[in-house]
């Protein structure tokens, strides 16, 4: 009943949170779909924005369905990794905490409401595990095809899924070693989804172009990282609190699975510290935000369910520390989930919808500070209440800034990324040097939202003839 309750709750936030127009890199993969006459052309997309599971949703459901309906299928993959992830948690007697984190996580509610990969990576990972342990307790041909599958999907979701697959290879390996024909039993184990990661590398993934973005500091990614698994801020200093207590319970979790059983504790190191070491440095982590140490924080939330368990079953002095944690990690997630789900993803449409009402009729010009992420959202606001504008006689048009003509434009937009929020000027100037005045502020109200800042062009005051 518990279960029950949880999962629906997990659930209902995620429907909740899946309301609100898209955001930049949803409406980029939408127009990826968009401009796709076939869907066998999504495999070959090679652009590290198209997360083929999801293009492949968006392809299928067309260019003008409802937001809400493009992120279903993703609050559905979510949902079914609830599933799963408590059933992996009961084969420790550690369903209800490991539900329970994964239920309440913000991390996992952003992106298991949201039309990208992430939410299918999520339901593939936990799923492909428990496939992983159902068929290395009782080695049987539908859990080892459901192990393939799940993988296959896993990896068409999003390339980090190789930090579980990593980890489920040694783990697997080790296991299977204490078997007769061990060596057989892992090559049919691993065939499949080996065959499909050479076939995701060779169409997809060599030759990927990267779409670009915010170049962050490692460290401060990390740290980033490590708060938000337990609900914390991105930013110093009060991110060092969240991370320092988030990186001691994982690593007390991850001592727990070695003494538990070492082909464990491997497989949780593996996915949570060696692969994203290895892919980062292999890589050189030109681009690298929180949201691709999900997996890893999928990893962390299973395992430290498991340990929250093994303290409860310990008497009250246990007891007591698990409600402790588990009370103050509910708290610390509330405030963003709440803002999430009370509100919108991201203020674009609320932005663009206050320069409109407070334009005269008639087009309107608007540049910004960085045509890609201040066009795309524009346009696509364009494409989605057009006919509403028009009808109130405005004119929407966005004027590439490398062509603002020599009195400049309406209105200058600047955004800032969610990740590191920092305030602008009370004035601007565009390239021709024309001065705006601030107007108007939109906060970032998500991970995956920009803020905005709404300059209006000075009135330029000409002296009377004499």
């Amino acid at each position: 009943m518990w279960a029950a309750i949880l999962i629906l709750t997990g659930c209902g936030l995620r429907l909740a949170a899946a309301r609100g127009e898209l955001v930049l890199d949803e409406i980029w993969s939408w127009e990826l779909a968009a401009n796709c006459s076939r869907a066998v052309q999504v495999f070959f997309l090679q652009l590290d924005n198209n997360h083929i599971i999801n293009t492949l949703v968006m392809y299928a459901l067309g260019p003008l369905a409802e937001p809400f309906s493009y992120r279903l299928p993703a609050v559905l993959a979510s949902t079914v990794g609830l599933i799963f992830g408590y059933l992996l948690g009961r084969k420790r007697g550690a369903g209800l905490p490991v539900l329970l984190l994964l239920s309440f996580s913000y991390v996992l509610i952003l992106y298991g409401s949201e039309a990208r990969g992430y939410a299918y990576l999520t339901g593939f990972t936990l799923a492909a595990w428990w496939f992983l342990e159902e068929f290395l307790e009782r080695p049987r041909f539908w859990w080892r095809v459901g192990f393939a599958v799940t993988c296959t999907l896993g990896f068409l979701s999003q390339l980090p899924f190789a930090f579980a697959y990593a980890g489920f290879f040694v783990y697997s390996a080790i296991k299977l070693y204490q078997k007769r024909h061990w060596m057989q039993a892992l090559l049919m184990l691993h065939l499949w989804p080996t065959l499909a990661i050479l076939a995701v590398y060779l169409f997809y993934v060599d030759g990927l172009v990267k779409g670009g973005g915010e170049k962050l500091e490692l460290g401060q990614t990390v740290l980033a990282a490590f708060s938000l698994v337990v609900g914390g801020p991105q930013l110093a200093p009060w991110a060092y609190a969240s991370a320092a207590v988030s990186l001691v319970l994982i690593v007390a979790a991850c001592l727990a699975e070695f003494k538990h059983d070492t082909a464990r504790g491997l497989l949780v190191t593996v996915a949570m510290f060696v692969a994203p070491a290895g892919v980062i440095a292999a890589s050189g982590f030109q681009f690298v935000y929180p949201r691709h140490f999900l997996v890893p924080m999928i990893f962390a939330y299973v395992t430290s369910g498991c340990l929250l368990a093994a303290w409860w079953r310990r008497g009250k002095v246990g007891r007591s520390a698990v409600v402790l944690l588990l009370g103050a990690f509910c708290l610390l997630n509330a405030l963003p989930v709440a803002r999430l789900v009370i509100g919108t993803r991201s203020p674009d449409a609320d932005a663009f919808r206050w320069v409109a009402e407070h334009s005269p009729q008639g087009p309107i010009t608007i540049s910004g500070d960085h045509n890609f992420r201040v066009g795309r959202p524009l346009i696509y606001f364009f494409v989605r209440h057009g006919a509403e504008l028009k009808q109130q006689g405005k004119l929407l048009t966005f004027v590439d800034n490398t062509e603002v003509p020599a009195e400049g434009t309406d209105w200058l937009l600047r955004h800032t990324p969610s990740e590191w929020d920092l305030p602008h000027d009370s004035t601007t100037v565009d390239t021709k040097q024309n001065r705006y005045v601030l107007r108007q502020v939109f906060p970032a109200t998500s991970l995956s939202g920009f803020g905005w800042w709404i300059y209006q062009r000075e009135a330029t005051e000409t002296a009377e003839p004499e």
